[in-house]
């Protein structure tokens, strides 16, 4: 039977009633490694419906006629596999490109019969469809099907929807694939479908109102440039990308997709340095007070590669939270945000490059003795080789070998389940890489790559790069998840056991530094939200508000509210422990690292009041709730 068979008409050429079109294709002219066959099938009421077939199938149109059967008892598409006499079973492919994509090695019939297929589709369905192209792919056969199939004035309005408002109205429409897939075995039928949103699109009703509430954004930021056209990649989901936009006023904000692409990959790093996407949100007009591009654009020209500087500048604020000129006993996140706030991002990371580039002794991390249990241990291929470092002794000569400050993670690894590897290459080429752990669907998270380093900190050539992204695979192989889960569970322990207060051992901040921190500190503490309450002896997060039930009563947290403070003497895993509870459920402890003084105070009999400062429900749970402490007397005096 011939490969690249076309039949047009709707029942000329073998076509089966209701076909008006239809191509066969083995997969060898599609490029797949296998020998299944795929028919595409234009349909007489606009769809195109994709199967794959036995190889014996190819070419064999007595097969069409039980298609066109399931196919029109599936009107919504939900449809997984035909079984037949004739054919055994057929697999729908719903994420198949519309029309066929030939490899292009030489011209042959099946890519004659590949454009002739493709001409009898919808023109304007395909140029829209392709306009959309970013991130995501939106050409597959289920989407030109969504559309095909609607009444003429509908498909033109909503035609019209999706070029005004790309990007927020093609997620609600259709689906956007990570990739075209000629496989199957999923209907790829999900989307953020909001009837209000096709209601308003189908009656030709304004849509910036609606949109602004499908997003949770502004009417403004519909309504800006910035959302007029498909994004790419902008490491944190377009979601939260959009809020963020949403926080910078209308003339901080980049106008087009090329003022935002460049600077994608320094993003993660700020958001981390924030203390999560919730916290950068919460600076972003503060940040981005030159513009979102002016910023950027300076901190590239005096530093690069971005990304590394704005991840470096974690462990100089790590060191300047440690400081003895840290009076406000700030923590590093909200150290981190007040340097932001009252100086900006380009101040902060030319501290950190003058803090890293000082000749200073390497912080020794306290050796208790532990090994951590290895996810790989030893990976090499070749002449390349991942050794993977489980003690802080290994850290620390790391750090010694490479100059770098990879010894400061050591708490990382042990309290956080991060894994640190020495890599090398032939030459001595050698580097570090930070693998961190990163949430997925599954019960087990796997590791992603986070920072890869040559000596000095410097950047690493496109073999090393090569070689982490290999070592990242290698930790994630499906035989290694039991070792990923010890790894984590030891981890987990240890967070438990020591608090999420455990630091790690930096080295001292250089005097320029200190004054800069002062300074910082001052314009923190003048802002009237920072403010000390009359007799405030204490301010931090609840501890363990994750593990209590806190979260059954958040919405009632507000600012002011009283909490109560509970002595636990009698407490298994610490004495000196004292609970808080609010709104008459526990919602968390006093942070290990700082009750004694709280402890002695509420055994001596003073009386200490205590009330929420913060409560962010978007906030990871263990920065999500603040209180503060103050004496009854200096409260009685305000």
């Amino acid at each position: 039977m011939m490969t690249g068979m076309l039949s047009a008409g709707s029942t000329t050429e073998g076509c089966a009633p209701g076909v008006r079109a239809r191509v066969w294709l083995s997969g060898e002219d599609l490029g797949e490694n296998d020998d299944f066959a795929r028919v595409w099938l234009h349909l007489d009421d606009g769809q195109v419906r994709v199967f794959r077939l036995p190889a014996s199938c190819l070419g064999c149109d007595e097969v069409l006629a039980p298609l066109m059967a399931a196919s029109a008892a599936d009107a919504r598409g939900m449809l997984l596999e035909v079984n037949d006499r004739l054919f055994e079973w057929a697999i729908a492919l719903y994420a198949a490109p519309v029309a066929p994509l030939l490899r292009s090695e030489r011209w042959s019939r099946s890519h004659a019969a590949a454009l002739s297929f493709s001409r009898g589709l919808d023109a304007e369905l395909l140029e829209v469809l392709g306009q959309l192209q970013a991130q995501r792919t939106w050409g597959s056969a289920r989407n030109y099907t969504r559309l095909a199939i609607l009444p003429p004035e509908v498909r033109q309005r909503r035609l019209q929807a999706i070029t005004r408002f790309p990007l927020l109205v093609a997620p609600v429409l259709l689906s956007g694939h990570h990739r075209l897939e000629l496989f199957g075995g999923k209907r790829h039928a999900w989307r953020a479908h909001d009837d209000e949103v096709v209601e308003a699109i189908d009656r030709g009703r304004d849509l910036t109102g609606v949109l602004a509430a499908h997003h949770g954004v502004s009417r403004a930021l519909v309504r800006s440039p910035t959302c007029r056209q498909m994004w790419g990649s902008t490491a944190l989901s377009h979601q939260n990308f959009l809020r963020l936009m949403d926080a910078l006023r209308p003339e901080q904000r980049p106008a087009r997709w090329a003022e935002i692409s460049p600077f994608v990959p320094a993003l993660p790093a700020l958001e981390s340095l924030a203390g999560g996407t919730e916290r950068l949100i919460g600076v972003a007009r503060d940040v981005f007070r030159p513009g979102w591009t002016a910023l950027w654009r300076a901190c590239e020209q005096a530093f690069a590669p971005l990304p590394a500087a704005v991840s470096d500048a974690e462990d100089f604020v790590r060191a300047a939270a440690g400081s003895a000129a840290n009076v406000a006993g700030l923590s590093e996140d909200e150290l981190a945000r007040a340097w932001l706030r009252e100086r900006g991002l380009l101040p902060l990371l030319r501290a950190s490059a003058r803090w890293h580039a000082a000749r200073r002794p390497t912080p020794r991390p306290i050796e208790d003795g532990e090994t951590l249990p290895a996810v790989i241990g030893l990976w090499e291929e070749g002449v390349a080789s991942a050794t993977e470092l489980t003690t802080a002794s290994a850290l620390t000569r790391e750090g010694d070998d490479l100059d770098h400050c990879v010894a400061d993670y050591w708490s990382d690894c042990r309290d956080e389940g991060t894994r640190i590897f020495a890599l090398s290459l032939p030459d001595d080429e050698r580097a570090t890489a930070q693998y961190n752990p990163r949430a997925t669907h599954g019960d087990v998270p796997d590791y992603g790559l986070v920072q890869l380093r040559g000596p000095g900190n410097a950047a690493c050539g496109a073999a090393m790069q090569a070689w982490a992204e290999r070592v990242e695979d290698a930790l994630n192989e499906p035989q290694r998840r039991a070792a990923r889960a010890a790894a984590l569970a030891t981890a987990g322990q240890r967070r438990r056991s020591r608090g999420w207060w455990m630091e790690r051992v930096v080295g001292p901040l250089d005097p320029e530094s200190e004054k800069e921190l002062t300074r910082v500190l001052a314009r923190h503490a003048a802002r009237p939200e920072n403010r000390p309450l009359p007799g405030e002896v204490l301010r931090a997060w609840v501890a363990g508000f994750a593990y209590h039930d806190g979260a059954s009563v958040q919405a009632q947290l507000s600012i002011g509210r009283a909490l109560e403070l509970v002595r636990e003497p009698d407490n298994p895993h610490d004495p000196l422990a004292v609970r808080i509870d609010g709104c008459g459920v526990t919602l968390g402890y006093v942070p290990r690292a700082l009750n004694a003084a709280i402890a002695a105070r509420l055994d001596a009999g003073e009386v200490l009041v205590c009330q929420v400062v913060e409560c962010d429900p978007r906030a990871e749970p263990w920065t999500r709730l603040v209180f503060a402490i103050a004496a009854e007397a200096g409260m009685a005096r305000r």
